[in-house]
């Protein structure tokens, strides 16, 4: 059996250079560990803000309008609803009829605005609409309106009501951005 080492042994050249080697290849890879760490924090920074846009688009809003006839009953019905992937706050409401505004708050005004396109009041109503900062999930449907006449042609009614009636909504997505739902009625 061998006898086991129990020294170890340095080399030290006695020769002397005038340049350091060691400093140099150590000043080489601080300076590429630097580099490779900027573009590490490059790469999550941009990273964090495609996570955040992505974040937005999946919480955006998009309220649609809804007509819908019955001929048979002499019914029509105006709705809005929340089509999006994300909720609505509703912040205005406002309706106006042949472009001057109606007077009233909530289903008073949508209630006056079907008084003025339809002055002979040979109808009932069925009115619901929103209130400032509600939240609308996804898939809320509101059926603001919805007319119900005893003997008049439908596609009177609807002619009347996308010619004169205009109703705009302001919201904003749950990260504040605004937007603008403007009836095609008119």
């Amino acid at each position: 059996m061998e006898t086991p080492l129990d020294s170890v042994v340095y080399i030290i050249s006695n020769t002397k250079t005038d340049f350091d080697w060691a400093a140099l290849l150590s000043a080489i890879a601080a300076t590429f560990s630097a580099i490779a760490a900027a573009v590490a924090i490059y790469f999550a920074k941009r990273q964090i803000e495609i996570q955040e846009h992505h974040n937005r688009l999946m919480a955006t809003p998009h309220l649609l309008g809804i007509s819908h006839v019955e001929i048979r009953q002499f019914i029509y019905i105006y709705a809005v609803e929340n089509a999006g992937i994300g909720p609505a706050i509703i912040n205005s409401l406002q309706v106006t009829v042949d472009g001057v505004e109606v007077t009233g708050k909530g289903i008073e005004q949508i209630e006056n605005a079907l008084l003025i396109v339809f002055p002979e009041r040979g109808f009932q109503s069925i009115i619901e609409t929103f209130s400032t900062g509600e939240f609308v999930p996804v898939g809320k449907k509101y059926e603001l309106f919805r007319l119900i006449f005893n003997d008049r042609n439908t596609s009177e009614i609807e002619t009347e009501v996308h010619n004169r009636l205009k109703i705009k909504i302001s919201y904003t997505s749950i990260y504040g951005e605004p937007n603008e739902f403007t009836s095609s009625l008119s």
